[in-house]
């Protein structure tokens, strides 16, 4: 769920970015979907169906290509049932793209497999796209709006992510002085989530000076830290807990706290957690609660040696550590 674009509210339906998720596939793969919602993916033609039947819906496409962006807005979207063979049903257009799908309105998908002639994979934006110098296969974005608000963030929760988690969605952020996008995760432990940390793909080197993570890094679909400054700004606005979240070859641990929280700059950070819950165990509460934060070029722990610098790794070090979840 997209609940920044345009308002927000928007299930996303397609998206192609990167490439790594081959898109020429039979009937049956479209019909149940394929892909993964942190990456690449389709739907499914019997979800899209069954969601756009609920009630009223409208249809966004975004093309994005080297800072230039278009967008293609429908009033009115639903497809039939595989029975009508996924038929397309659009309403009036709005916005830069041009239309190039109300021509196809009224038409059956169609595969490789299953020739019915004319509407693929919202290919009928290939000439936008060829307009644009844009790659589809890589680049293409599409959503789909309804009429009522995803769960938010508001649960004041944040979450650590060392390893990647699906059924995380992209949070319209309400706080003052935080100027990047958040990413939600409404599923986990009741869902409202903010992700602080993921670490999963090995793409994004976490070995990086204070004002890297002061700032904060990566990309919300891959690796990345939020930023101490967004970090200390979102927990002095009200109670947060914290959960960490480790997974490894099919096990998965916790550890959830009942408080926490950062300083600001000017006090280094300083880290401040609550009562310990979980399946992990405590390696956070006594070796680093109310320790400063320290980079390989800013050295605040208690320990004879550059912890940062030892364990290749940015913390709340003291001796030097017992959990180290960016080194």
């Amino acid at each position: 769920c997209d609940t920044v674009t345009d308002g927000g509210g928007w299930i996303v339906i397609q998206r192609r970015s990167t490439g790594d998720v081959d898109f020429y596939r039979n009937w049956t793969s479209y019909k149940t979907g394929f892909g993964t919602l942190d990456n690449d993916f389709w739907l499914g033609n019997d979800n899209i169906h069954t969601i756009t039947s609920t009630g009223k819906y409208e249809l966004r496409v975004d093309l994005k290509y080297k800072g230039q962006s278009k967008f293609a807005r429908y009033d009115k979207f639903f497809i039939d049932s595989e029975a009508g063979k996924y038929k397309l049903h659009v309403g009036s257009y709005s916005g830069t793209a041009g239309d190039s799908l109300t021509r196809h309105d009224g038409m059956p998908f169609s595969t490789f497999d299953k020739d019915n002639d004319n509407w693929t994979t919202l290919n009928a934006f290939q000439n936008v796209a060829n307009k644009l110098n844009y790659t589809l296969s890589k680049k293409m974005q599409s959503a789909l709006i309804q009429f009522f608000s995803p769960q938010s963030c508001k649960k004041n929760a944040v979450i650590l992510h060392p390893f990647s988690t699906p059924y995380t969605v992209v949070y319209n952020n309400e706080f003052p002085g935080v100027d990047t996008p958040l990413l939600c995760d409404t599923v986990t432990d009741g869902g409202g989530w903010i992700v602080i940390q993921r670490r999963s793909t090995g793409d994004v080197d976490f070995y990086r000076n204070w004002a890297s993570y002061k700032a904060g890094f990566g990309t919300l679909d891959n690796d990345f830290w939020l930023g101490n400054d967004n970090i200390h700004t979102i927990t002095s606005t009200g109670n947060y807990e914290l959960r960490v979240d480790l997974k490894y070859k099919g096990k998965s641990k916790f550890a959830r706290y009942g408080k926490f929280f950062i300083d600001s700059e000017d006090d280094k950070y300083k880290l401040h957690v609550g009562s310990y819950s979980g399946t992990a165990g405590d390696s956070l509460t006594k070796p680093h609660n109310g320790m400063p934060f320290s980079t390989f070029d800013n050295d605040n722990d208690n320990s004879p040696v550059n912890c940062a610098a030892v364990y290749t790794g940015a913390w709340w070090y003291k001796h030097c550590h017992d959990s180290n979840l960016n080194g």
